[in-house]
């Protein structure tokens, strides 16, 4: 199920759902109070510039940077790149029809791999995967897809804008590419919460209980292991980890459900070895 942003929240989404993927809960809005003046985007650099990467690090996420090697041309080697990480997920800046007049990308999405010549596009407005522009269209620079529908009207008048030369509703830019690889633990963690949108806090929505469940894979059989909690509503705040459960496996994996998670929080799961 594609989680559902807030407006311009989309890199505070794409953390939230690498999270989940982590076993890890964190609200959009602790992403964006911990960079409140940008949001959370992917940045060029990320030695000197806050971004997703710096709360992928805070939330020991691990995670590799593509690096453009020069200025023209990197979609090729975005691609590659995309099928050589095959199966993990992908976080990437990409244009859109609908975008606005932006230089580098329009929207943080995550990609989950290929449909044929097509990526697979979580964009949080769906809920339902969406598909880029076939591969063999990937010909249009950063200035040309502005161009393109700079006389195009926003979403949904472009619709009937004749003037409009997109057809495609998401584009890989030619030349400049943005994205981060996630990094799977060797045992993982996968939570899963029972609604795919949070409340909207600045509209005056009140936080909620998520029920969740906790899904474990890579476990060794007839071993003991211990999960470990823990809850805090800011970034800047230490975690404080408490023992949940102790289970002993009979397989490679392990179901815990009914969990609640409040939605404003960052709530963490992660699992070390016990004794039976």
């Amino acid at each position: 199920m594609v989680r559902i942003q807030w407006d311009n929240h989309c890199g505070e989404q794409s953390i939230q759902s690498v999270a989940l993927e982590n076993g890890i809960y964190i609200s959009q809005q602790c992403s964006r109070n911990y960079i409140p003046d940008e949001g959370c985007l992917i940045q060029d650099s990320i030695d000197t510039e806050l971004g997703i990467h710096s709360i992928l690090n805070k939330l020991d996420i691990a995670y590799t940077q593509f690096i453009n090697h020069k200025k023209n041309y990197e979609s090729k080697r975005f691609l590659k790149w995309i099928n050589r990480n095959k199966g993990k997920t992908v976080i990437a800046g990409l244009f859109m029809k609908y975008g606005g007049r932006h230089d580098e990308y329009d929207h943080v999405v995550i990609i989950k791999g290929f449909k044929g010549n097509r990526l697979v596009i979580h964009d949080f407005f769906n809920e339902e995967p969406q598909i880029s522009q076939p591969v063999e269209e990937i010909n249009l620079s950063a200035g040309q897809i502005s161009k393109s529908r700079c006389k195009c009207s926003h979403y949904p008048q472009c619709e009937i804008d004749s003037t409009c030369g997109l057809k495609h509703a998401y584009y890989i830019p030619r030349d400049y590419c943005y994205g981060l690889v996630i990094h799977p633990k060797k045992i993982k963690l996968n939570l899963s919460l029972d609604m795919n949108a949070e409340p909207k806090y600045i509209e005056g929505e009140r936080p909620i209980l998520y029920k969740s469940i906790l899904n474990i894979e890579g476990l060794q059989d007839s071993k003991s292991y211990t999960i470990l909690k823990s809850i805090r509503f800011s970034l800047r705040e230490k975690r404080k980890w408490i023992a949940f459960r102790t289970i002993c496996s009979t397989g490679t994996g392990y179901l815990i459900k009914n969990i609640y998670i409040k939605s404003d929080s960052i709530t963490e799961f992660k699992i070390i070895n016990s004794l039976c």
